[in-house]
């Protein structure tokens, strides 16, 4: 609620559902959006992923709001970043960070990691190399990467073991920082996040289990 951002109530879907989305979504629901106002272009820009539980055919997706008000929205038509068996990363879970003349899209979970890949200022379309920045392997999964910048350093969120596993979950928040938005990214004790670092921010803990799928914003 806008009166005291503690209670929560369903304003409605913000657009959908697109004739794409049945192409790597069966059950035709969007995962994980990220939204940001977008100064260069003077509108809100949503990225989203649709998937299968557990597929690496995947796809994010783009829409637009001048408002950001439900069904306001106004979708690209089209993915804007798609993965499947070979590639080498799994395009979900996508986060934006702009800055300035620049903005970078992170994305990825399991298949190798989370990558950052520069993405057009104005139009936010994905564009130039994606750079491997968090791999942890198969046997610590990760996903849910933020990519925030304060003062000189970006730092890397990230979630990390298993999310829905009731009782046996064992998510957690995690974080490493580089001078680069492409890394390498380092935690607290300088290990490399592409080998298995991530200082603990939260963990399970008193009656919290298993938090992560954080998402910051300045």
């Amino acid at each position: 609620s806008l009166n005291d951002r503690v209670k929560f109530y369903n304003a409605g879907g913000a657009h959908g559902p697109e004739l794409w989305w049945s192409n790597y979504s069966s059950s035709k629901t969007p995962w994980a959006p990220d939204v940001r106002w977008n100064p260069r272009a003077g509108k809100y820009v949503m990225y989203y992923a649709m998937t299968n539980w557990g597929s690496q055919h995947s796809a994010i997706g783009m829409a637009w709001s001048s408002s950001g008000l439900p069904r306001t929205w106004v979708d690209h038509g089209t993915p804007v970043l798609t993965s499947g068996g070979g590639s080498p990363y799994n395009a979900i879970d996508p986060h934006l960070l702009h800055e300035g003349s620049r903005s970078w899209l992170t994305f990825g979970s399991f298949w190798n990691g989370v990558y950052v890949r520069p993405a057009n200022p104005v139009s936010g379309l994905p564009e130039g190399g994606a750079t491997n920045v968090v791999y942890h392997g198969f046997h610590a999964p990760i996903e849910g990467a933020d990519l925030i910048k304060w003062g000189s350093y970006y730092y890397m969120f990230f979630s990390q073991g298993s999310c829905c596993d009731g009782f046996g979950s064992t998510y957690n928040v995690r974080v490493g920082r580089s001078t680069s938005p492409t890394g390498p990214f380092f935690d607290r004790s300088g290990r490399d996040l592409r080998s298995g670092g991530g200082h603990v921010v939260l963990a399970s803990h008193d009656w919290v289990r298993a938090p992560g799928g954080q998402n910051l914003h300045w």
